[in-house]
């Protein structure tokens, strides 16, 4: 009876601690800190990424060629090859909903894409970006809202464009879960837009939207 119950007492103070370490952990990434409970497991050829294990779960600490540095926790069971996201499944996901956001052509002077907004794209799939979106203006610019008025892209009001713009906002990632806005602009009164959460599983996407904004 003894012994059960030395054991038993192993076993909950063993599950304490691993509750404990995981909230802990849990926090600390969600505020962009470094885990403190885990130890460090494998790297990854990637760029930098690392995997480290804890007591009852496992980190991802991402860091590859296309600016993916976000760390992720949950079970052992995690994938790098879900959570760590690459530019060629970016660019799948982007250009999926620039078409359903623009379903059609573009005819104004220009179509710029804001490409600081689109995160985890290398210099590779941006340029396929352009490419891609010329099929709805030939004229794609690279220039935010604010690069367009300094190059005399915006008309005399200072508020509406002479063409349109796409830009992502509220862009958010966690382990394979993204979070964002797109929105096609083109006068202050004039945009329209789209939130989406994508959950990237098996080399696959699955996005729904949840939300449209008109203004």
């Amino acid at each position: 009876m003894k012994k059960k119950n030395i054991i038993l007492g192993i076993f909950l103070t063993i599950l304490l601690l691993s509750i404990v370490f995981r909230y802990v952990d849990f926090s600390r990434i969600r505020h962009n800190k470094k885990p403190l409970f885990v130890v460090l497991v494998k790297k990854y050829k990637d760029g930098g990424s690392k995997e480290y294990l804890g007591l009852g779960y496992k980190v991802i600490s991402c860091h590859n060629l296309s600016g993916d540095n976000s760390q992720n926790i949950g079970f052992y069971s995690m994938d790098i090859n879900n959570v760590c996201i690459n530019s060629s499944d970016m660019y799948t996901l982007y250009h999926k909903v620039i078409d359903n956001l623009i379903n059609g052509g573009i005819n104004s002077e220009y179509l710029s894409i804001n490409l600081k907004s689109f995160k985890y794209l290398d210099e590779h799939y941006k340029n396929l970006l352009v490419e891609y979106c010329q099929k709805y203006n030939p004229n794609v610019l690279t220039y935010s809202y604010e690069e367009l008025k300094e190059n005399g892209y915006v008309e005399d009001n200072d508020l509406d464009l002479k063409g349109h713009l796409i830009s992502i906002n509220n862009f958010s990632k966690f382990n394979n879960k993204i979070v964002f806005e797109i929105g096609l602009y083109h006068a202050s009164l004039g945009a329209k837009g789209f939130g989406y959460q994508a959950t990237f599983e098996n080399n696959t996407w699955k996005i729904v939207q949840k939300y449209t904004f008109v203004s």
